[in-house]
């Protein structure tokens, strides 16, 4: 019965070395204490498995970031990375909601005006230097930082193609919006 229980163990680390002694206990319905000696009197290399399945999901994870990477440049299709990006929320947009984009959809303007919100407050929050009252602030997490502005992005993409707006139209629209700004300026605005 023992080697049964060991052999159990034994082969619950192997198959996933990060899974604790508290998860296999409860698993296998063992006492913690039993797999805990089991682990400790086998001669078995945790730490080796361990590193091996580290290495490999490194590896996993740098082919499919390969595989991500190629099937994104298959949907670009400019060299403007603001049309690459529209492009990209519009193909996001058609998965999610079955949407062809750019296409004058009032009903999702107040939800993305909201989730654009909520994606400032996440921004906000991650960068705490505005909270005054605190004596130290935290660093903020500058890589956590630049995937809330990306996620941002989404939503102010996605708002711009609900108005029908494309890439071009809010490039027009914010060069002429631009030369108003630096009008007020010249005129002490």
């Amino acid at each position: 019965m023992l080697l049964l229980q060991e052999e159990k163990v034994i082969n619950e680390i192997k198959e996933c070395p990060f899974k604790t002694d508290k998860a296999i206990a409860r698993k296998l319905k063992m006492p913690v204490d039993e797999v805990r000696y089991i682990i400790e009197n086998s001669n078995i290399d945790v730490d080796e498995l361990r590193l091996r399945q580290y290495i490999k999901c490194l590896v996993e994870r740098d082919r499919f970031k390969k595989n991500y990477y190629q099937l994104i440049a298959e949907f670009l299709d400019t060299d403007d990375m603001l049309q690459d990006m529209f492009n990209l929320q519009k193909k996001m947009q058609k998965r999610i909601n079955n949407d062809n984009l750019p296409e004058m959809k009032p009903n999702r303007i107040p939800m993305t005006v909201t989730s654009i919100i909520a994606e400032l407050g996440e921004i906000l929050e991650s960068q705490q230097a505005w909270k005054d009252w605190k004596e130290n602030p935290e660093e903020p997490d500058i890589n956590h930082l630049k995937m809330e502005v990306a996620d941002l992005w989404h939503f102010v993409i996605n708002l711009t193609l609900f108005l029908n707006m494309d890439a071009e139209d809010v490039f027009n629209e914010f060069v002429d919006k631009n030369k108003v700004n630096h009008k007020r300026q010249d005129n002490n605005y």
